[in-house]
């Protein structure tokens, strides 16, 4: 964006100098034979010069259209960092969320084995049945699979954030 803006800077400044008059000189050294000029051979040098005044044409269109797109281009870095930010402050709060998933998911999973702990011991001593201890089997599982979906979603934003920073601030400052 700013390489854009000062990309427009320099169109601005070349249309505005296309207002100035263009001087041309010239010079040089001419030879004319014998048989161009019927007669006799003339050497000789010559000189001419010509100015270009912008009299009847001002560049006015040329001038604002430049200064539309440095605006333009102003106004898209300003676009672009609102965005930016917008994006930071998403991403920032994908992240937050995410990790304070993770934290109830562990305590639910901590749970979980625990109920299954119970189950397991309840059978063995003939307390619970085989299609009981399945059940909280499978629902341990289940809670497993979304603590891993969760880790994986934390992760994402994890790295959606860093994507936007630029670079990893978040494992230097806190132990993840």
């Amino acid at each position: 964006a700013q390489s854009n803006i000062s990309k427009s800077e320099a169109e601005v400044i070349q249309a505005k100098r296309k207002r100035i008059p263009d001087v041309v000189l010239a010079g040089g050294y001419a030879y004319q034979t014998a048989h161009q000029t019927g007669g006799e051979a003339f050497p000789g040098a010559f000189a001419g010069g010509s100015i270009d005044l912008p009299v009847l044409y001002s560049y006015r269109p040329e001038i604002n259209k430049a200064k539309i797109v440095l605006e333009r281009a102003d106004l898209d870095k300003a676009s672009f960092e609102n965005h930016l930010r917008y994006s930071l402050k998403e991403d920032y709060n994908d992240f937050k969320y995410a990790k304070e998933n993770m934290i109830y998911y562990k305590t639910i999973l901590k749970e979980s084995a625990a109920i299954l702990e119970a189950y397991k011991n309840r059978y063995e001593k003939g307390q619970a049945s085989l299609l009981n201890l399945i059940q909280v089997e499978n629902t341990h599982q289940e809670t497993l699979r979304e603590y891993i979906s969760a880790v994986q979603v934390y992760y994402d934003a994890y790295l959606n954030l860093m994507l936007n920073v630029g670079h990893d601030v978040l494992l230097e400052s806190e132990n993840l």
